[in-house]
Parts: C-alpha cells; structure tokens; sequence
C-alpha cells in the first residue's frame, strides 16, 4: 500500500511533517504527480524483495516546496522472511544538486571564453593525445572539424617538425613548462606556419603528471614585417 507507519526527526525535517501529521498517509503524497507511476513501480520492487539504492527524487514538502532527496529502499521482512514493508533512506542532496548547477555554469562560461580565444588552446594527457582543442585551430591551421583531431597525436599531427616537437615536449617534462618555444605548425593544406606556443604540465591530486595543456599563436606575420 506504501502506506507511512513511522519516520525519524531527519526524514520529517526534510518534507516538513509531524510525525502524527504522515503516519497513515500514502507515500504518494510526497511525489509528483508526473513520477508517481515511476515511484510506484520502483515501491512495488522493494516490496518484492527487491532493494534499490540511490534513486533521486524531488519530493513535496508540506508547503508545497520540493526538496532534492537520493533515497534507497530496502524490504522489510518477518521471522518468516515474508516482506511487510518497505524501509526508505533518504538524503537530502540540494546543496549538492546547486553546486553541481553552479560548476556547470562555470564551466560553461569557461568554455564560451577557450571558444572565443584568437589562439589556439589545447589539452592532452600524458602521451600528447589531443583530449581538447578550441575553434581557433579552424582559423588558423584550417581544420574544420574539431572531432577530427580529438585522440591525434599533438606532436605529431600540428608541427611540421616532429623531431623539433618531440625534443620540445621532452624540455616540457623536465623543466614543468615551456615559454614562446617558436615552431613550424602544420596547416591543414600542408602548408607550413610559424608558431609560439606556451605549455604547462598537469597534475593529479596525488602530484603525478596526468598531461599538459598549452596556448599555440599564429606569429607569422609578425615575423615577416
């Protein structure tokens, strides 16, 4: 039935209820009407033995307000091992639902400015395999598609001098960065481009070298004036 015989003080904090206010009342109470078929499926499951965890829910408060909860359930079973009910675990998750919504934001912005850089950025892991580029590279080396150069070999597939670019990002690893290292960039057509690039090593939260990312500007027609 999903009927509610009991709460504690956390889970009557979270909907707003008194403990003689719920007692009795159908757990459909606190569901939208738009996921109660959901939540009557995943119910009918615990109470047929079979347990869920973690499963989110935006869950109406006593005034009308929606609380985020991740709850778990889990059947409750007699000395018989019948199943007499259901156990439901809740946690309250709307701070981390509204931290999650402001690094998405962040991010977004962070993306829109690498989007509208005038010079390229890239980053790759450890063995130089492109994880990211922005649209500049359009612009400048003429790649049109940007999927087409994520999992390339960066050394390999933007400097016209692979040894030059190998001996490069050897100096990267052992002095951490490299500072307007100049280079011969590869343009789509074949053609040659003099470039500057700035890179920096990354690192995990352990310290170990996870890749590196880097800035590459278009300098040839400051060096030809």
């Amino acid at each position: 039935k999903a009927d509610i015989i009991t709460s504690n003080p956390t889970g009557l904090n979270q909907v707003g209820y008194t403990e003689k206010e719920i007692v009795g009342k159908n757990f459909d109470i606190l569901v939208e009407d738009r996921i109660k078929p959901i939540a009557r499926r995943i119910f009918n499951k615990a109470a047929s033995g079979i347990a869920f965890h973690e499963r989110f829910f935006n869950i109406i408060q006593k005034d009308g307000g929606r609380v985020a909860l991740s709850i778990s359930a889990a059947p409750i079973r007699s000395s018989e091992n019948e199943t007499i009910g259901v156990m439901l675990i809740s946690r309250d998750i709307t701070t981390e639902i509204e931290a999650f919504k402001a690094k998405e934001k962040i991010q977004k912005e962070y993306r829109r400015i690498l989007n509208n850089l005038e010079d390229i950025y890239y980053r790759c892991n450890k063995d130089g395999i492109i994880e990211y580029i922005n649209p500049a590279v359009e612009k400048i080396l003429g790649y049109k598609s940007l999927k087409f150069l994520i999992g390339k070999s960066l050394p390999d597939i933007l400097c016209s001098n692979k040894n030059l670019a190998h001996d490069t990002y050897k100096k990267l690893f052992k002095e951490r960065y490299i500072y307007n290292s100049a280079f011969p960039a590869l343009k789509v057509t074949g053609e040659s481009l003099y470039c500057e690039e700035n890179a920096h090593l990354i690192y995990d939260e352990n310290g170990e070298i996870i890749g590196w990312e880097g800035t590459i500007r278009d300098e040839s027609r400051r060096r030809a004036a």
